[in-house]
This record gives structure tokens, sequence and C-alpha cells, in this order.
């Protein structure tokens, strides 16, 4: 069984901006990335999320931006699949 211990988390990243105007109704679209890497010995890993959501026709009117990043002590990892 493999176990994680968060000990630090941190956003690198939050932003917004919004410049609607009289628009009551926006089509927005939403786009994540995911990713972990781990040490050498695998007792240690960095996970990293980033969420953006803009306006679809025009990006510089509406988008929230948001990165985070989570340090792990990690346990039981013995194969490539745990």
């Amino acid at each position: 069984m493999v176990f994680l211990n968060l000990y630090e988390q941190s956003f690198k990243e939050i932003s917004m901006k919004i410049d609607l105007g009289d628009e009551e109704q926006i089509d927005v679209e939403s786009t994540f990335s995911f990713g972990v890497k781990y040490d050498e010995t695998d007792s240690f890993c960095m996970a990293s999320l980033r969420q953006e959501v803009q306006l679809k026709n025009d990006p510089t009117k509406f988008s929230i931006v948001v990165e985070g990043v989570g340090q792990f002590s990690c346990e039981g990892i013995l194969t490539d699949e745990d």
C-alpha cells in the first residue's frame, strides 16, 4: 500500500481578468494540466495542478488561472504501477 503525506502546498499563480461590460451571458472554456515528479528514490514527489477558465471568443475580457503545487513524502512505492 502506498502512503502519501502532504507537507507543503503553495500557489504559484492566481490571476483574474474580468472586463465584460454589459454582457449578461458568456461562453467559457476550461483547460487543466496535472503532473507528478518523483525523486530518484521515490520517497518524495511534487504534484502540480493548473486550471484555466476563459472566455472562448476573447480571453482578454475574462480569464481565471490558478496553479497549485503540493510536496509529498511517499512510502510503499515498489514499482512504476504503484
